[in-house]
């Protein structure tokens, strides 16, 4: 099946933040991320909407606002359930650890942050986004950085997620240039996987296998 465009949203990891092309000023996502690598696999154009830093959050806002085409594609790579944000009419306010110095993190974490309650809130907006989607008739695939981050199981679920975490590739090969991030070896690989799995419908929930596309 050919696709007008592969669209991508996700934080740093599907940015494909300080690899090659891009470091230290990451003033564009790379062209060695696992987008880029996917988007030859599928032989269609690339819109990398990632953003480096994004809470779960941020990632459904950009993508709730994003004008999407018929016959696109969507890969979402979700970000960390422990970061937040605050949205204003004009500007997007992380509150994660990269921001511990601000008085917003400080009483964030200290005054309402609680595990399951972010793994809850973030099980709302995979849900909103794919029945956003599934309404717009857009074919989607998300994807989670772990399996500890959709753990948990909640009758209302209604969003598989495809069966490649990119943590398990991420120490398998040499790091980004700030020792962090998945380097371009990394990236390939999980994009590889990943085609993979979507032709095969290989998708996870909890400890059990799907087989069925959106």
């Amino acid at each position: 099946m050919s696709f007008s465009q592969l669209v991508t949203f996700g934080c740093s990891l599907t940015f494909g933040m300080n690899l090659a092309d891009n470091y230290p000023n990451n003033e564009f996502p790379s062209k060695f991320s696992w987008p880029a690598n996917l988007a030859k696999l599928l032989d269609a154009p690339l819109e990398n909407k990632a953003l480096l830093g994004a809470s779960n959050k941020e990632i459904l806002y950009t993508l709730l606002n994003y004008n999407f085409k018929n016959d696109d594609i969507v890969f979402v790579l979700w970000s960390h359930h422990d970061r937040h944000c605050i949205i204003t009419e004009d500007n997007v306010e992380p509150i994660s650890i990269s921001h511990k110095k601000t008085k917003r993190y400080r009483c964030f974490f200290k005054q309402l942050w609680n595990l399951y309650d972010r793994k809850i809130e973030n099980y709302f907006y995979y849900n909103f986004a794919h029945l956003y989607l599934q309404e717009k008739n857009i074919k989607h695939v998300f994807l989670a950085h772990q399996k500890e981050y959709i753990d948990l199981t909640v009758e209302w679920n209604s969003v598989n997620f495809l069966n490649v975490f990119l943590n398990d590739f991420r120490h398998k090969y040499p790091l980004a240039k700030d020792n962090s991030h998945p380097g371009m070896e990394a990236h390939k690989i999980f994009a590889e996987d990943i085609y993979h799995k979507y032709n095969t419908n290989d998708f996870y929930i909890g400890d059990k296998n799907e087989t069925s596309l959106f």
